[in-house]
């Protein structure tokens, strides 16, 4: 019964295809500089990520500004 399943939902996930795009296929689309590098605090654990993450050509003066 368990392998039933698991064939029914790959069969699924697979009849999408091309029209099914992750968000990771999208982010060749920005411009290398541009995109926000997830970082984390080693002490605490917090990540920023999305909008409040450093962008890639800011990323060294953020960690020097941060030595953590």
């Amino acid at each position: 019964m368990v392998q039933a399943h698991k064939r029914e939902v790959r069969r699924r996930t697979h009849h999408r295809g091309a029209a099914h795009r992750r968000k990771s296929d999208f982010e060749d689309e920005i411009p290398e500089g541009d995109q926000h590098v997830p970082v984390s605090d080693t002490e605490t654990g917090q990540v920023l990520k999305g909008e409040e993450a450093p962008k890639a050509s800011e990323l060294d003066d953020w960690l020097a500004a941060h030595p953590r």
